[in-house]
């Protein structure tokens, strides 16, 4: 997808079967560089405990997916018990979608500041596991545990956050994807009465059907609020 990327490293992340160190380690036997690799770990384990760290603080993994932050331009956090007046006012978009999408702001294009860019703010919630275990007992329950955990963030969304809509985020090769947000698209609109848009993200070669389609989407909410 990027030719200019140096060769990719990809080790089988298992704790049944090996550590974090061990299964990285395996995964580069004859590279020369067995230095950088170590140092490379261990500002990476750094740099998520520090994230993990302030996630918890912030109540938001927001901060995240803000990039650097300016005086002009801080991440914002979910207010928990917003005021009636700041939830009438402002459009609240949901947005649901895997990790490995949303943090990363190539394969994303940036859909978070979009949504800030068209006026809304964005609500990301990643469940706990007590909310996945929940979920993974409702009758709609997949056997999908990654799938589990979008389904118990909408259905947070839906009914904690209160969100004026749910913008689903996937990728085109998602298999699983089909089913689980039809399940979360049929609930929102049939039982919360909540609008959805679904995109794609392998069918946007530029940022502009993107933009489009965020910033149309946020107008129909900003007009369901009138």
């Amino acid at each position: 997808m990027f030719d200019s990327l140096p060769l990719v490293i990809e080790p089988v992340l298992d704790r049944q079967i090996l550590t974090e160190e061990e299964s990285f380690r395996n995964a580069m036997p004859d590279s020369d560089h067995r230095g950088d690799f170590r140092r490379a770990l261990r500002a990476a384990k750094t740099a998520a405990s520090a994230a993990a760290r302030r996630t918890a603080t912030d109540g938001s993994p927001l901060h995240v997916f803000s990039g650097p932050e300016t005086e002009d331009r801080k991440p914002q956090t979910i207010d928990r018990h917003p005021s009636p007046v700041s939830r009438r006012s402002a459009v609240r978009v949901g947005v649901v979608g895997h990790a490995y999408l949303l943090f990363d702001s190539g394969l994303s294009l940036g859909v978070l500041d979009k949504v800030r860019d068209a006026g809304a703010e964005p609500v990301v919630l990643f469940p706990t596991d007590a909310e996945v275990t929940r979920e993974s007992r409702q009758e709609t329950a997949l056997n999908w545990y990654y799938e589990l955990e979008l389904l118990a963030a909408a259905r947070q969304l839906l009914e904690k956050e209160r969100v004026d809509g749910l913008l689903l985020v996937a990728s085109f090769a998602c298999g699983t994807g089909a089913v689980t947000n039809d399940l979360i698209q049929r609930s929102a609109v049939h039982r919360y009465g909540v609008p959805t848009i679904l995109v794609l993200l392998d069918e946007h070669t530029g940022e502009a059907g993107l933009v489009t389609r965020v910033e149309s989407f946020v107008d129909v909410l900003r007009l369901r609020k009138r």
